[in-house]
Formats: structure tokens, C-alpha cells, sequence
């Protein structure tokens, strides 16, 4: 079975272009003109898509009000999706992305543009698919860390699949496990490659673009000056809240512009987004410390609670 891409534009030249392009690329697409007719079809496919690419402004349902409705259902929340459209004000691109647009991608763009953020965009569903088919894979005897009244752990790890795993597990000490895997996720693999690998933004933007990204972070990996590098992982549970507190061995970096998505240079870059999906998407507060190389993630219980 390949991969399915959902195509939702009210221009019919548009969608034809984009389809060609997808289909020759090998991927499988459906389209839809409007977006209740896109509703429609997710509602009745959930799992199906692995990327939308969503036209901003169409008459009835506009793509910003689809999106939030992506955003808002939980079989639904963590599907890409690549916004695009020809509003490309700051303002807008800001709206987009705090929406949940995984991407943003103004008009006109060369196809191949779109083609390089496809891919980047199905990396990423993949691994998101892969941590929830592991977290709902989890036996009751694991679920029942939701009963933990109070605890605390302390956890090394050094490779991506062990972050996988941590996440996995440590996900059911929260009331949204989903939201959870995610964030930890996201800090891990964070803390892992551009901390204690030494990985720098524009070097995986490199790696990327060139599909080079995961054999090269695995040979650094085994290369001596890395292998003993550790990421230590500190959870910790009471009755009012949930921290985790990750630290790694790297020399730091320059975490603020992480945290939103506004940035102007990385606005439009094809990743960048996992701190930023944490700081807002979780319901974690996020909060480095030191040189950047500690963050501590808090859920507040009783907020929490309040808001249910």
C-alpha cells in the first residue's frame, strides 16, 4: 500500500499540477475541492492520509477553519500539514504555523519545493504513526503508571530508538499520553542529536534536503568521541504536577527562537518545529536552563483538571 497525500483546493489547474507531480513521484492522491468535502473524506478515512496540502483561503470552509478542525480531533491532530496559499505576509505565515500548519508554503513555488517538503512532512507522520502504534500497543500492566500517586526516575539513554522506547513508556505517567510521546519525543531526540552529537541547525537542513539525515546521524553515533555521550532524564510525578528534566552533554545553543514558530530565518525552513510544537501543542510549559543544554517540561495537574 503506498503512501496517501489529500489535496484540498478550490483551483482545478492547481490540484491537477499538484496531483501529476505526486503521482509521478510515486505517491497515491486524492483531492477535494472545498473543505467539508476534505472533512468529509478524513472523517471517514482517519488513518488513510499521511499529508494534507491545504489551500488557505476557498469559499465556504477555509482551509485556516479545516485546519483548526484537524488540529482539534485527536485521531486527526498530529497529521501534517502543509498550508499553502498566496498570503505571504509575516503576519500570515505566524497565523498559519501557531495554527498547526506544519508547513507553510507560499504562491507561486517550484514543484519540487513542494516535493522536498512532502517527503520531509511523511519522515515525520512516520515517526509520529510509530510512537502511537507503540503507545497503544502498551499492555494494562504499564497503562496502570496512571495510578502513581507520587515517584521519581532517572533514566540514561544515547540513541534514537532508545528515546522511542522511553517515550513509550514514560507517556502513561500523563492524563493525554499521546500529547505526552510527543513531547518527550521531540526533547529527546533534541537533546540527543544537536546535543550530545553536536548536529547544528544548518547541518541537518543539509542533511535533509539531501536525504542523508538518518545514516549520518547513525554513523556519528558509533564514531568514539560520541559513543559515550549520555542523555540523562529525570521524571518525576506528585500530586500537583509532572516534570521531566532532560540533560545533555553538548555545549548548548540558542534556545529562544526555538520556542515559537515566528522566527524570520527559520520561517520557512523544512524543520525546526519540535521545540515550538512542545512549548504549544502539549500542554507542557517548556523552560531551559543553564547554556540550553537542560530543559525541564511541567504539567501542571491541577491546571490540567481545570480545563477538562
Amino acid at each position: 500500500m503506498g503512501t496517501h497525500i489529500l489535496v484540498v483546493d478550490d483551483e482545478e489547474f492547481i490540484r491537477e499540477d499538484i496531483q501529476e507531480t505526486l503521482e509521478d513521484a510515486g505517491y497515491l492522491v486524492d483531492l477535494a475541492d472545498d473543505g467539508d468535502t476534505a472533512w468529509a473524506m478524513l472523517q471517514n478515512n482517519p488513518t488513510v492520509y499521511s499529508v494534507i496540502i491545504l489551500d488557505r483561503m476557498m469559499p465556504n470552509m477555509s482551509g485556516m477553519v479545516l485546519l483548526a478542525k484537524i488540529k482539534s480531533d485527536k485521531k486527526l491532530q498530529h497529521l501534517p500539514v502543509i498550508l499553502q496559499t498566496a498570503k505571504v505576509a509575516k503576519e500570515d505565515i505566524i497565523e498559519g504555523l501557531n495554527a498547526g500548519a506544519y508547513y507553510y508554503l507560499p504562491k507561486p513555488y517550484e514543484l519540487e519545493q513542494l516535493l522536498a517538503i512532502v517527503k520531509a512532512a511523511i519522515i515525520k507522520n512516520n515517526e509520529y504513526q510509530y510512537l502511537h502504534h507503540q503507545l497503544s500497543s502498551v499492555d494494562e500492566a504499564l497503562a496502570s503508571l496512571t495510578l502513581m500517586e507520587r515517584g521519581t526516575f532517572e533514566f540514561k539513554l544515547r540513541t534514537r530508538k532508545e528515546a522511542i522506547a522511553l517515550s513509550r513508556v514514560l507517556s502513561h505517567l500523563c492524563p493525554i499520553p499521546q500529547n505526552a510521546e510527543v513531547l518527550l519525543f521531540e526533547l529527546l531526540v533534541n537533546a540527543i542529536e544537536h546535543g550530545n552529537l553536536g548536529f547544528t541547525y544548518n547541518e541537518k537542513t543539509e542533511l535533509l534536503d539531501a536525504e542523508k539525515w538518518y545514516e549520518t546521524v547513525q554513523e556519528r553515533l558509533e564514531m568514539e568521541e560520541y559513543r559515550t555521550k549520555l542523555v540523562t532524564l529525570n521524571a518525576s510525578i506528585s500530586a500537583s504536577e509532572i516534570r521531566f528534566c532532560i540533560e545533555d552533554e553538548g555545549e548548548g545553543f540558542d534556545w529562544e527562537p526555538y520556542l515559537d514558530f515566528s522566527t524570520d530565518e527559520r520561517i520557512l525552513d523544512n524543520h525546526g518545529r519540535g521545540i515550538a510544537i512542545c512549548n504549544h501543542d502539549t500542554g507542557f510549559s517548556i523552560k531551559f536552563l543553564e547554556k540550553g543544554n537542560i530543559v525541564v517540561a511541567t504539567l501542571s495537574l491541577e491546571t490540567h483538571v481545570k480545563s477538562e
